[in-house]
């Protein structure tokens, strides 16, 4: 046996390289100051790279639909003088809740402000005002005057011309209209964004128009349903003092009527009316500009770094 092992082959032992960090301190080490020279050695090249990218996403910017803002301020309409005489003296406590919506109360205003956001008030404002070919200019054929053909089953046949959806106009009216409460001032902001200023002012404005409507027409259908139902009430054999009730209650529904009927600012009124703005909100060259600038200095320099690590821990390990 003594045999067999002093003959057998001695064991072959592998040596690794050490690392880098450990040969003399050849390793890699990655300072601020390692970052600000490779910068400073590549300083044309990221230069040039920033400069040309600041360059295409400026001309990327006219590409870019031109839109304008256009901005109304609402106020709650103001409510009569109780002690005026005449239809100011009907207001008080004829109409209800639309009474309360005249008050200066935040919550009211809050309410009015949902009120001008609502879907029938979008709906009606946007179809009635013909703002569709302007919100949806990109569906809309202006020479032939309707809504482009659209490419049929999965590209093939001829489709059919279909106007926006009702779902359509409020996503996208909602996304260029914007209306907040403001429940210190009690004072409302409505904004409008479009391609085209004369509509963003037009509709901005108008949407005020619209919200008094809707709560005119629905005050009244209200008074006239009790004015109905109070009327035959009274036509019904009851007692005095039950007569007397409707009497009163009918005459507070016919003044309500007429207070509605003369009332051009029913609930909302317009304090300051959006004007046809000159100037376009979007897009802002300067700032595609300055983020084509960052976008190219970024990567150029990353690139810059990233090239430089290779290439010393190569060396390092060679």
């Amino acid at each position: 046996m003594e045999d067999d092992v002093s003959g057998a082959r001695p064991a072959r032992i592998f040596i690794y390289p050490a690392p880098p960090e450990s040969r003399g301190g050849r390793g890699v080490r990655f300072t601020l100051g390692t970052l600000l020279g490779i910068l400073w050695s590549e300083k044309l090249l990221i230069g040039a790279v920033a400069f040309a990218c600041a360059v295409i996403f400026y001309l990327i910017s006219f590409l870019v639909p031109v839109n304008y803002t256009a901005t109304a301020i609402y106020a709650p309409a103001s409510r009569p003088n109780a002690s005026g005489g005449g239809l100011a003296s009907l207001l008080p406590g004829t109409l209800g809740g639309i009474g309360s919506l005249l008050s200066g109360d935040s919550s009211n205003v809050q309410h009015l402000a949902a009120l001008v956001k609502s879907r029938p008030i979008t709906l009606k404002a946007v179809q009635d005002e013909n703002a569709l070919p302007v919100l949806f200019s990109g569906r809309w054929d202006a020479k032939a005057g309707g809504w482009k053909v659209g490419g049929g089953f999965l590209g093939f046949g001829s489709g059919a011309a279909k106007p926006p959806s009702e779902n359509d106009i409020l996503e996208k009216f909602g996304s260029i209209r914007t209306v907040s409460a403001d429940p210190v001032t009690n004072l409302i902001t409505v904004t409008v964004t479009a391609e085209n200023a004369q509509m963003a002012a037009q509709l901005a404005n108008r949407l005020a128009y619209y919200a008094n409507n809707y709560e005119r027409n629905r005050t009244r259908g209200e008074a006239e349903s009790s004015i109905a139902f109070l009327n035959q009430r009274l036509q019904q054999p009851t007692s005095a003092a039950m007569h007397d009730s409707l009497a009163n209650l009918l005459e507070q529904q016919l003044q309500t009527a007429t207070v509605i009927n003369a009332r051009k600012d029913y609930v909302i009124q317009v304090l300051d009316p959006a004007v046809v703005p000159e100037l376009k909100s979007s897009p802002r060259r300067s700032l595609y500009a300055a983020l084509g600038f960052l976008l190219g200095m970024s990567i150029t320099a990353g690139f810059g770094v990233f090239f430089w690590l290779r290439r010393e821990r190569s060396g390092a390990i060679n």
